[in-house]
């Protein structure tokens, strides 16, 4: 018969052990409960979109409205800031240079035409389109990717709404019914073209082609306008 071995000592817990433990898993299941709650209070929708951000222009300008023409001497209102007037005198140089915006009819564009978007920030929409500026011969586009008239206007100057500027700009490459494609910095973008948005196209112009009712901008140098150069948008203070 073969004789047993020693006995193991008998093991003895901490009488504050099991307490603890169980106040701990306690703990840990109340944290849960809690995240849990939170997770199921938040909404089921996706955060806001920022808001859109229009390009930042490089070429500050001023814009007021033409009450009357004549004799070389132009009466108009409006403008902001230290270059507000009521009723004031402009007498531009007489070389000054013309650049005139008149609406047309789409689908007014043809390929290697320059068309710009002109829109403001829209939160739901990203932007708003609020006309197109059709370029028959612009020059190379700028660090904003925006090619001007050969006096240097985009072609948004002359609107009433001062958030309004060029949103998007390219080449005609091919049309497709109201589907334009655009070749831009970018790449190549479609773009749906209706007859919503007015359609204007530059051409030069002289000082006879402004008459009252037109819209005019100038560009500032130092803060005061440039007449070297004007942009007339027909109709446009009305």
């Amino acid at each position: 018969m073969a004789a047993a071995g020693p006995a193991r000592p008998a093991t003895h817990l901490p009488p504050w052990l099991v307490p603890a433990g169980l106040a701990a898993l306690l703990v840990a299941a109340l944290v849960l409960v809690v995240v849990l709650a939170s997770k199921a209070a938040q909404p089921d929708t996706p955060p806001a979109l920022k808001e859109f951000g229009a390009p930042v222009g490089e070429h500050p300008f001023v814009a007021y409205d033409v009450e009357r023409f004549a004799g070389g001497a132009l009466v108009v209102s409006g403008g902001v800031g230290a270059n507000k007037k009521e009723s004031a005198q402009i007498t531009p140089p007489a070389s000054v240079r013309v650049e005139v915006l008149e609406l047309v009819q789409p689908p007014a564009y043809r390929a290697g035409d320059w068309i710009t978007i002109i829109g403001v920030p829209n939160q739901v929409k990203s932007f708003a389109i609020r006309a197109v500026v059709l370029l028959a011969t612009p020059g190379a586009p700028d660090r904003d990717g925006i090619a001007r008239t050969p006096a240097g206007f985009a072609g948004s100057e002359a609107e009433r709404d001062s958030r309004e500027r060029p949103i998007l700009g390219g080449t005609v490459d091919r049309t497709e019914g109201s589907t334009v494609t655009l070749k831009t910095s970018s790449g190549p973008i479609a773009v749906e073209l209706g007859a919503t948005a007015p359609f204007r196209r530059s051409r030069p112009g002289t000082m006879d082609d402004i008459r009252e009712g037109d819209r005019i901008a100038f560009f500032l140098n130092e803060g005061k306008p440039d007449f070297s150069a004007v942009l007339v948008m027909k109709g446009g203070a009305k």
